[in-house]
């Protein structure tokens, strides 16, 4: 799920909690045509972006799928995982974040196509019998209030405390979220407004297999992966996947964990890969006279109730360019999908870093489709240091008083963990000089005559601080 990054402060511990879809098949004795592939200047200009964030280790591994009209390609640059020279491609598996919004929103469409519910539907009758909502002004929260942002629910619920901070979901239940609903106090009336919220989505995929009788994996599987024969789009990892899982990574490129989220499924807890996400992306461009087809189509119709956010789907956002988009963030993990039926033309970019930076990426792969030779990002210099070299820094540094600097080789890089906050990893722009991304901040190591390694020196908010070498 996407969520906004504060800048951190070295001087204070840190908590991560987060908060920052189909040709049919092919008729047995018609089989489609085989797709073209991408002209090799758009593959090579592609690949010159992707790899100004892999080399410079900005992302530690990518994979974009894109189509444009009858041709298609699936390609990855950078690596699984940052300490192995595996690079990824259309079967690894990543974590989609709130791309899973729009799924719920196709999701939604296929039950009011099918009579099961109304977009007019009020939240209220498709919650437990003991969980009642308490409204604000003349009507009750709608179905459609929900799936469009507008439902006066808050971004998270107030009852959300992990016990893991790097895994936050996992442990919140549906108990927890019915027990929130009982007690919340709206601030404004549903439709008022528009205010992005997990909940709201994470609660709509509970509604929507409630009414089911079933889970939202369930509904997964039985209206998407079945029909477009998606493999590898789960809530839950088969034994298959789970050897093809992209290590995830935050934005210093440290590994970090994976999440669950089985009550807030429905709002960022599907995982897939770049082959299966390539299907629900012709699925979305092309919707046919299946169920599944039609559901595509009226979750991309543009659906307000007053100005105030941008135009939306069921799930879906819509730009100035009547692009249909959604991205999506969890702990180690950054997707970006968005499509253009006009130009029969859309993309997937999937990393395994918990970045923003994929936004970017995958806006500038768009552009190179439609002709446009976008700029380079602008990367940060990082030059190879000997292993050796990496070795003579570890050990201890003093601040002060209870802050002390631990740095040690990780792989190819240096891990530093100051007193009381969590491991980062740092830069190399020269031997000596290191810098953290996850904060405007630098180290730079001091050297005695004889080359001995004796402290080192924190550049942060225009301040420098050594730290003698203690071990």
């Amino acid at each position: 799920m996407r969520r906004r990054r504060r800048r951190p402060l070295l001087w204070v511990a840190l908590l991560f909690v987060g908060l920052p879809l189909a040709t049919t098949p092919a008729i047995a004795d018609k089989p489609a045509a085989k797709p073209d592939g991408l002209p090799a200047a758009q593959v090579a200009a592609i690949g010159t972006q992707a790899e100004a964030y892999t080399d410079s280790e900005l992302l530690v591994g990518v994979v974009i799928a894109v189509v444009d009209g009858k041709r298609e390609a699936v390609l990855g640059y950078g690596r699984t995982d940052v300490d192995r020279d595996e690079k990824p491609n259309g079967t690894t598996v990543f974590e989609i974040g709130s791309i899973g919004k729009a799924l719920t929103g196709v999701l939604l469409a296929h039950d009011v196509l099918a009579g099961r519910l109304a977009l007019e539907t009020p939240v209220q009758d498709l919650l437990p019998k003991d969980t009642k909502l308490a409204t604000k002004g003349d009507r009750p929260m709608t179905v459609l209030d929900v799936a469009t942002h507008r439902s006066g629910l808050p971004r998270m619920p107030d009852n959300f405390r992990p016990k893991d901070p790097f895994n936050p979901y996992a442990d919140y239940t549906t108990d927890q979220l019915y027990a929130f609903l009982r007690s919340w106090e709206p601030a404004r009336a549903p439709g008022e407004r528009y205010a992005y919220s997990n909940l709201g989505f994470g609660l709509l995929g509970q509604m929507l297999a409630r009414k089911a009788s079933t889970t939202y994996e369930a509904l997964v599987l039985e209206r998407l992966a079945k029909p477009l024969g998606l493999t590898d789009t789960r809530v839950v990892y088969t034994p298959a996947m789970k050897p093809r899982v992209a290590r995830p990574h935050k934005l210093d490129t440290s590994p970090t964990k994976t999440w669950d989220l089985p009550t807030f499924a429905g709002a960022g807890g599907v995982r897939s890969t770049a082959n299966d996400m390539l299907r629900i992306l012709k699925s979305a461009l092309r919707p046919d006279a299946t169920p599944l087809g039609k559901a595509q189509a009226l979750a991309q119709k543009r659906h307000e109730r007053r100005p105030g956010g941008p135009p939306m789907g069921l799930g879906w956002h819509i730009d100035g360019a009547g692009r249909h988009w959604h991205n999506g963030e969890t702990g180690g993990y950054h997707a970006f999908m968005a499509f253009d039926r006009a130009k029969d033309r859309g993309v997937v970019v999937l990393s395994n870093t918990g970045t923003g930076l994929v936004d970017k990426l995958g806006r500038n792969v768009l552009a190179i489709l439609d002709g446009k030779t976008p700029d380079l990002p602008a990367v940060p210099k990082v030059v190879d240091v000997p292993l050796e070299a990496m070795d003579a820094l570890e050990g201890t540094y003093t601040l002060g008083p209870g802050r002390v600097f631990t740095v040690e080789r990780v792989g190819r890089r240096l891990a530093v963990t100051l007193t009381g906050q969590p491991t980062w990893r740092v830069f190399p722009v020269s031997e000596t000089k290191w810098t953290y991304r996850i904060t405007p901040a630098s180290l730079t190591f001091a050297r005695d005559e004889e080359g001995k390694v004796t402290g080192l020196v924190l550049f942060q908010h225009g301040q420098r601080t050594p730290a003698p070498k203690t071990d």
